[in-house]
Formats: structure tokens, sequence, C-alpha cells
């Protein structure tokens, strides 16, 4: 921000540098005229002003010409720059391949000279002598490999023989076998047959014996009737749990389909709700809005201690005023100068942040993505609403009403509060991104525990995060042009600039557009009256009501959203109810259902059991009622049946004993095989051993025998290869050395290319700095034309308003003598701060009116500064 002798804007130290530029190619004097002009000076101050704008656009068409010849030029060094990393690379790529190519021909070398080394010493050996004896040596090896060979035969054929021997001993153990379990059965069948004789031989305990497996044949019957019945009754019951599963399982499936339909439905109904949610949102977003926009439309901007602003004017300047509109009243206008600079002096405005403010967001996404800094401001300005915009221009208005009507002079109003006629006295057009806020680097805003800004060198966490109108009006009335008023800009303000505007009631427009400001300034017609409304806000009170009204459709449908979901909820709850109530019966099913099939298995088998024991009581009774029938013979039969029974049980053991006797000789003669076979194999696998070692030797006899004949055509035939692979190695070295010669060249050919690259930016960076500044110059220039053409407007007005004769003109101009200041050195905006230079370019008696008009147009240009091309008088 700009600094008063140095002063720094936080204790970091900040000091801000401004760049001169003299307007109109000298002092021009500052001068109040008559409300009349002489025509004659169009020409000559267009005179002044178009020369140097062509020299200046012929300075900037060249400077253009020339960075656009230089960026061609970068374009193309760059270009070949490319083009030479890519052959530097494609050649190092090439050098790499050769590399590898001349390693692996080395590597052939090498193998090809073992080679003829080993070929040589093979024919070296190969004397008649030692072929003689490799012919021996495959001779014997020969022999050796046959005579192994039949010991393996042999040895093969024995182990034939005893695979067979043990065959048939293992089919005598299967026979003996069978024959002893015959045997056993005959015994076991003949030792039941003596136990029925003996049995047989007391009818009485025969008897009872019949009675007895009789009454367990019955038990047993009522058994397997009990039994049956409890399979029957199980399988009822089980057939009876299976059709409850089945009706618990449908009962699940329905209960499920109901939950999903319920769901689905909840989820519409959510969804629902939510859109209606997001309206309700937005539509409470746009009634803030427009109620916010309605409240700053609305804002009493005449009260500017409700705003956080104080306007205060010195009695000194208050008794320079009084005196100087005496002077004027009597044609006296030799006190301009000084009572302007005592105004000057006398002046502060001072803002402080308001709540409001603090409060008041203005949408601008920060330069550095994440803090707000002072390079936000140009954006915060074009991202201003409507009504922000206008509270700024009522603020200001209010302000220089203030200071006008505390000098004891008419008020100054807001354009849009005329009604009637008005004499517009000058138009400006500036940069808003002037004065304190471009540094050329960031500053970064923090509110102080008093509610004032503070600007910062360094980020910190205190940092405010987002752009508001308190840091935009700090901007603006802390550290813009109402902190340093110039006599220049007040000569136009209080009415100075003629000899009637300073009794008239006068009115400002202030623009705010994009990144520009126009300042407009009026004199009210005689006719003309004043409304105490700065702003028209019916349109944003339509827009508010139609913003409530929108958000009363958008709550009532979120009512009836959020009824519906409540609904749809509560069938959810329900549907998942009778799924759990179902899941829990086709639980409770299945378990019985289980149980069930346990029982089936249970009853089914002692129903198996109770068969079983029925039919061994059975087999019990009919073998009981046989020796019954048979105790009831005489003695003697009985007895001779015994003997005989007793007989065949002797033969029967007799034969089991000899079948037994056979089994384990048999036994033997199959472990015997066994043991004869396990012999045999191992002699064999003995004999195919020796038989591969013969092999082997027979083997490398006769390729040692072939080394030796074949030797001369194999060292000739190393020879050869060796030759090849010499010269191999000899091509791969060339090929390398052409390669490295290359790289060498192409990174010769890229650091050239670096080097006209980096020359070629620099040029284009210097050509870029010149067009930059010759545009500078050429707007400078221009600003000059439009403030010679404002003069000549100006003129123009003046002499248009004429109403009376030459002499009645002459005589007014010669009362209304021309007040001119002494050098006036007046500054533009530059990047690094716009401001006026010297306050003290004080309005002087003496000058021409020609000279008086040329003031008009610095007089322009000063109230172009507001809103920080001012020079900061003083820091709050």
């Amino acid at each position: 921000m700009q600094i008063k002798n140095n002063q720094s804007i936080s204790k970091k130290g900040i000091v801000l540098a401004a760049t001169t530029l003299t307007v109109l190619g000298g002092a021009n004097a500052l001068h109040v005229q008559a409300d009349t002009t002489d025509t004659t000076a169009k020409s000559a101050t267009t005179k002044v002003a178009e020369t140097p704008t062509q020299s200046a656009q012929s300075n900037a068409n060249s400077a253009k010409t020339a960075q656009n010849d230089a960026q061609k030029t970068a374009d193309k060094a760059t270009a070949d720059q490319k083009t030479a990393q890519a052959t530097a690379d494609k050649a190092q790529a090439t050098a790499d391949q050769a590399g590898k190519d001349v390693t692996k021909a080395q590597a052939d070398q090498k193998t090809a000279q073992t080679n003829v080394e080993s070929a040589q010493k093979t024919v070296d050996d190969a004397t008649p002598t030692n072929i003689d004896k490799a012919k021996t040596a495959v001779t014997t090896a020969q022999t050796n490999q046959a005579a192994a060979q039949t010991d393996v035969n042999t040895a093969q054929g024995q182990v034939t023989d005893d695979q067979a021997d043990m065959n048939t001993a293992q089919s005598g153990v299967d026979s003996a076998k069978s024959t002893t379990a015959k045997a056993q059965t005959t015994v076991t069948s003949d030792q039941a047959k003596v136990q029925a004789a003996k049995d047989a031989m007391d009818s009485t305990k025969a008897k009872a014996n019949a009675d007895a497996a009789q009454t367990t044949v019955n038990q047993k019957q009522a058994d397997v009737t009990t039994a049956q019945n409890s399979v029957n009754a199980a399988d009822a019951n089980q057939t009876k749990a299976d059709q409850t599963v089945n009706t618990a399982k449908t009962n699940v499936a329905t209960a499920q389909n109901k939950v999903n339909s319920t769901k689905s439905e909840l989820d519409s109904a959510k969804s629902a709700t939510n859109a209606a949610q997001t309206k309700v949102n937005n539509a409470q977003n746009t009634v803030n809005t427009a109620q916010t926009n309605l409240n700053n439309a609305s804002r009493d901007t005449s009260d500017l201690a409700a705003n956080g602003i104080t306007v205060t004017v010195s009695n000194a300047a208050k008794t320079a005023t009084k005196n100087l509109t005496k002077a004027l009243a009597s044609g006296d206008s030799s006190q301009v100068g000084s009572a302007l600079n005592t105004i000057a002096d006398g002046l502060k405005i001072a803002y402080k942040p308001t709540s409001t403010d603090w409060n008041d967001g203005v949408n601008v996404k920060p330069v550095n993505g994440v803090t707000t800094t002072s390079l936000d401001f140009s954006s915060a300005v074009d991202a201003m609403s409507a009504s922000q915009k206008q509270n700024i221009n009522t603020l200001t208005t209010a302000i220089m009403n203030s200071i006008r009507t505390q000098l004891g002079l008419p008020a100054i109003v807001a354009a849009s509060q005329v009604n009637g006629d008005t004499n517009q006295r000058s138009t400006s057009t500036t940069d808003t991104d002037g004065g304190n806020m471009l540094f050329g680097r960031a500053f970064y805003p923090v509110k102080k525990s008093n509610g004032m800004v503070d600007w910062n060198v360094d980020p910190s966490n205190q940092d405010i995060k987002g752009f508001n109108m308190a840091l935009l009006k700090d901007a603006l009335f802390n550290n813009g042009f109402v902190s340093s008023l110039s006599a220049q800009q007040l000569q136009q303000l209080l009415g100075f600039t003629t000899t009637s505007d300073y009794k008239r009631t006068l009115a400002e427009k202030i623009d705010l557009n994009g990144n520009k400001v126009t300042i407009t300034t009026s004199a009210l017609s005689s006719d003309a009256t004043v409304s105490s409304s700065t702003t028209d806000t019916s349109a944003l009170t339509t827009a508010l009501n139609n913003a409530k009204s929108a958000l009363s459709s958008a709550q009532s449908a979120l009512t009836s959203a959020k009824s519906t979901q409540a609904a749809k909820q509560t069938a959810y709850d329900q549907a998942n109810a009778a799924l759990t109530s179902a899941q829990s019966n086709l639980s409770k099913s299945e378990a019985l259902q289980n149980t069930a099939k346990a029982n089936v298995t249970s009853a089914n088998a002692k129903l198996a059991s109770a068969k079983q024991a029925l039919t061994t009581a059975q087999s019990d009774l009919t073998k009981a009622q046989a020796i019954y029938a048979e105790s009831l013979k005489d003695p003697e039969v009985k007895q001779a049946a015994l003997t005989a029974a007793e007989g065949e049980l002797a033969k029967a053991n007799t034969s089991l004993t000899t079948a037994k006797a056979a089994q384990t000789k048999a036994e033997n003669v199959l472990a015997s095989a066994k043991a004869t076979l396990a012999t045999d194999q191992a002699t064999l696998k003995t004999a195919q051993a020796k038989l591969a070692t013969a092999k082997d030797a027979t083997k490398n006899a006769e390729a040692y025998l072939a080394k030796l004949q074949n030797a001369p055509a194999t060292l000739e035939a190393a020879k050869a290869a060796l030759v090849k692979a010499n010269a191999a190695v000899d091509a791969a070295k060339t090929k390398y050395d052409n390669a490295v010669a290359q790289v060498t060249q192409a990174q010769k050919a890229l650091t050239n290319a670096k080097t006209v690259t980096k020359q070629a930016k620099a040029a284009l960076a210097i050509a870029k700095a010149n067009a930059k500044t010759a545009q500078a110059e050429l707007k400078t220039a221009q600003q000059k034309v439009a403030m010679a053409q404002q003069v000549v407007a100006e003129q123009a007005r003046l002499a248009s308003q004429k109403v009376s004769t030459t002499s009645t003109v002459k005589s007014t101009a010669k009362t209304a003598e021309a007040v001119t200041p002494a050098a006036a050195s007046v500054t533009v905006g530059t990047k690094a701060g716009k401001h006026f230079a010297n306050k003290r370019a004080l309005p002087q008696t003496g000058e021409q009116t020609n000279a008086g008009l040329a003031g008009i147009g610095l007089s322009l240009l000063a109230i172009a500064g507001m809103f920080g091309l001012g020079r900061r008088k003083r820091r709050v």
C-alpha cells in the first residue's frame, strides 16, 4: 500500500516504489476559469499530444514485431534443440549397443582361440601308437560290455523263474487256506449237532427250551410291531415338519419381497426428500442473497459513523474555505492555491470495519488458491455484487458530501438522486487495480484485535481465507485517494474549477465495472431537485419476495416429502419386523424338521434291530422244537444219534488238523520262494550296474579314438573359426569407434543448440520487456491525448454556453482571474503503485485561459486517482 515518508503498513516494514510520469509533457497549469473558453485551444492541445502518440505507436509496433521475430527465433531454437537432443540420444544408444557387440565379439574370439589350442593338442596326441592303443581300448571295452550283457541276461532269466515259483507257491497257500476254512465250518456244524443230540437226551428240558424260545419269538414279534409303529409315527411327524418348513420358507420369501419393495419405495422417498432439501437449501441461499442485496442497497450510507467511517475537517480548513469563497465573490482568485493546501492538510478520513463488512463476503477465488492476499484486490472489485458496488459508490459520495458540507459549501449528492438537468463537468476512466493494492507481490491481511485490517509481508495462521467488504473498503478508504486528497482533486470535488461550481450542488456518479472505475462530476441546474433515496430497491424487493415465495413452495414440498418418507419408513420397519418373525419361525420349523428326521432314522434303526432279533429268535425256536421232537424218541435211538454225531465231529476235527498242517507247509514254501526271488533280483541289479559301466567305457573309448582320427580336420575348422572371430572383433571395434565419433558430434551439436536456445530465450525476454515498455509508453501517450481531448471538449462546451457579447465575455473573463499552480507533477498508475506524487502543486495566479483548461485536464486525471491512486497521507 502507498506509504508516506516510507512509513510501513505493518511492523514488517513494507515500502513501495512509485514511478512518476509527467503528463502533457511538462508542468501544466491548474487554473480557475469563468464559464467560457477559447475555442482556439483545441488545435494547440491536440498537436502537443498527437505527435508523441504517433511516435509511441510506431515504437510499440516495432517492439511488437521484434518480439514476434524473437519468439519465432526462440521457437525454432527450441525445436532445433529438441531435434539435437533426439539425435544425441539415438547416437548414444547406437554407441552403447556397439560397445555390447564388441564385448560379445571378444568373448567369441576367446572361445575360438581356446578351441584352436585344444584341437592342436589333440593333433599332437594323435600319433600312430596312440591311435593303436585307442583301438585296443575300444576292443577291450566292447568285450567287457558283451560279458556284462551275458551276466545280465542270465540273472534276468533266473529272476523270471523265481517269479513263476513264487506265483505257484502263492496258489498253494490260497488253496490250503480255503481247505482249512471249509474244515473249520464242518467242525462248527458237527459241534452244534453233538450239542443238539445231547439236549435231546432230556425231553423235559427240551420242552422247556422250546417253550422259552416260543416266548422269545412272541416278544420279539411284539418288539417289531412296536418299532414299526414308532417308524410310522416318526414318518408322519417328518411329513408334518416338512410341510411346516415349506410354509415357513414361503412366508420368509413373501416377507423378503415386501421388505425389498418397501425398501425401494423408501429409497425413492429419501431421494425425493434429499432433492427437496437441496431445493430448500438453494432457495434459502437465494433468499439470503436477495436479503443481503436489499440490505446493502437500503443501508443508510448517509450515516457514515454507522458504517465505520469518520470524516474530520479542521477549523483551519473551514476558515480557509470561508475566506476563499469571499475572495472569489469579489473577483480575487489569488488565495485558491494556499486555501486548497490548507483544506487538504485539514482533512482526516478513517474507516474501521464493521461486523457487517467483515461478514459480507466477496466471491473471488484467491490467486494462490488458499489464502486471500493483496493480489486478489482487482478480482474482488470485479466480483462485487451490484449492491456491494452501490454501497461503495454511495459511501464515497457521502464522504465527499461530508467534506463539502463541513466546509460550508453546498452538498454533493449521488447522480441517481437528481431529478432534473445537470451540467456534466468531467468524466474520467481509470484502472481499479492501481494504488495501494498492486505491490508486485502478495501481502496477507489479518484482523487485528481492535477490528482493524493489517497487511503483512509473510503469511501466518491468522491470515483471512476469503475476501470481504472489510478488506476491500480498507484498501479503498484507508489506503486510497480518500486518505490523501490532493489540491488538484479537491479543486474539482469542491467546485473550484470554475467561478460558479463551488456555489452549486454537485452530483457525482462513480461506476465500478470490471477493472475500470469511471467518475462523472456534474453541476445541478437551477431547477433540479434532489431526492432522499440513492438507490431504487424495487427490483431487489421483488427479487426477495420471489425468492421467499420459491422458498415457501420448496419448504412445502420438503414437508410433503418428509411425510411421505416417514410413511415409507414405517412400512419398511413393519416389513422388516415381519421378515424377522418369519425367519424366526423358519428357524424353529427347521429345528423341528431336523429332530423329526433324526427320530425317523432312530426308529428305522430300532425296527431293523427288532426284525433281526425276531429272525434270530425264530431260528432258535426252530432248533428248540427240533430238539424237543428228537427228545421224544427212544433213549437207544437218541444215544445212537449222539454217538454218530460225536463220531462225525471227531472226523471233522481230524480233517481240520490235516488242513492246518498243509496250510503251514504251503506258507513255508511261499516264504522260501520270496527269499530266493529277492536274492536273484539283487544279483540282477548288480549285473545291470556293471553293464552300464561297460557301455560308458565303450562309448568313451570310441569317442577318444574318433577324436584322434579326426584331429587334423577339427584343427582346421577351429583355425577358420578363429579367423572369422578376429574379423568380427575388428568390425565391431570399427563400428564402435564410428558410433563414439557420432556421439561426440551429436553432443557438440546439442551443446551448440542449447546455447542458441538460451540466447534466443534471453533475446525474447528482452524483446518482451521492450514491447511491454513500449506499450506502457503508448498508453501514457494515449492518456495525454485523451486528456487533451477532454480539455478541447470542455473548451467547446464552455464556448457553447456564451450568452453575452464578446465584450461581456471578455469582461467576465477578466473578472474571473485565472489561478494556476506552480509546476504540477502528476503520476499515473504503475504496477508498483499509482498516486499523486506532488500534493503541494498549488494553484497560483497569472496563467492564461488555455493553461487553465489544461489544468482542468489534470483535475480530471486527479479525480481518476480514486480508489488507490492518491498518495497515502496517514495510516489508521
